[in-house]
């Protein structure tokens, strides 16, 4: 099992984010990418 997380904060009020979730066990893999914008108030 991988997890890897990349965060990013532009403008102080936006934030980027990038998750990546993946499982290699035989004889099947999975893979998962979830992409994230957020804007504060």
């Amino acid at each position: 099992m991988a997890d890897f997380n990349l965060s990013w904060q532009f403008y102080k009020k936006m934030v980027l984010s990038l998750n990546y979730e993946g499982t290699f066990e035989n004889p099947n893999r999975y893979n998962m990418i979830y992409l994230q914008v957020r804007k504060r108030f």
